[in-house]
């Protein structure tokens, strides 16, 4: 039997290509500096006041931080689907998302009082954003 291999497609790359690519390269590096930003206000709040003066101390308040995460996670999202991003972009993409997820996991264990969860959420968080 003789199979036939068809040659790959050769895309051709247009200026509007490179533009896109570049534009998406700069919207990735000021959403990981927001949530960077975000992580470490959460982080020097934790080490300077702990968990029991830590909602009173927080400015601006964790909730008011977790809605504009929130909203940064849903460009993520949709950044995270353009085929134009590239595997270092994604990485940074899901840094950013688990970052995310870590200051609101702190969230959720203030608002209910849990100092296991807190401590927890808190030493993943410390862990991965440096101060």
């Amino acid at each position: 039997m003789n199979f036939k291999v068809d040659q790959p497609v050769q895309q051709e790359v247009t200026v509007q290509d490179i533009e896109w690519a570049e534009s998406s390269r700069q919207e990735v590096e000021e959403i990981w500096g927001q949530v960077f930003e975000a992580s470490r206000k959460v982080v020097e709040t934790h080490l300077k006041f702990g968990f029991t003066a830590f909602v009173k101390n927080m400015n601006p308040r964790i909730e008011d931080i977790i809605l504009g995460l929130k909203v940064i996670e849903s460009l993520l999202d949709t950044l995270g689907n353009s085929v134009n991003i590239n595997y270092s972009e994604q990485r940074v993409l899901f840094n950013c998302k688990q970052q995310i997820l870590l200051v609101q996991e702190v969230a959720v264990a203030l608002q209910n009082s849990d100092k296991d969860f807190y401590e927890q959420a808190m030493g993943k968080l410390k862990s991965q954003s440096p101060i």
